[in-house]
């Protein structure tokens, strides 16, 4: 079974994303989990190991997805602001916040146990249909941490990461 320090910290999560972004990131463990499936919507990340198993997921609710994909592409605020208020994401902050998923994967990465991981895919609530293992990581994680970020200039909201 994995054991908590498989998943990032806050820094870690920080420091990639204001990397990335190339802006003020500011990452907080929050009490509050996004839960996939709820009355809020959310976006997806389904992430799998080099045995092409479903073992880390990231749930984030729209406000956070669509400042995230605004950021990237420096997309006035205004459009995540729009894009926060739909139950999916635009076209192009859904393509934005797929990349920023794609180089979080480094955030799961523990070299001195060998776990890599590779972005499977992103998903909306919409008709969404999911695998035996992508369903078990959301029912029943092992590791769960909740993170409260907010993006300089944009908005602010949270991301959830599970793991099996």
């Amino acid at each position: 079974m994995p054991t908590q320090d498989c998943m990032p910290s806050p820094d870690n999560a920080r420091s990639l994303l204001g990397r990335l972004l190339d802006r003020e990131v500011t990452v907080v463990l929050s009490r509050d989990s996004v839960e996939f499936r709820s009355a809020g919507p959310a976006v997806l990340a389904l992430y799998e190991d080099d045995q092409k198993i479903c073992r880390r997921a990231v749930v984030c609710d729209m406000p956070l997805a669509a400042s995230l994909g605004a950021g990237l592409a420096m997309i006035p605020p205004r459009i995540a602001e729009e894009g926060a208020r739909k139950s999916a994401l635009p076209e192009n902050l859904a393509e934005n916040y797929a990349e920023i998923c794609n180089v979080m994967s480094r955030l799961f990465r523990v070299p001195t146990r060998g776990m890599t991981f590779f972005l499977r895919r992103v998903v909306g609530q919409e008709g969404l249909e999911l695998d035996l293992d992508e369903e078990s990581v959301l029912a029943l994680p092992d590791l769960q941490i909740d993170f409260r970020i907010s993006v300089q200039g944009y908005g602010q909201g949270c991301m959830t990461l599970l793991g099996n």
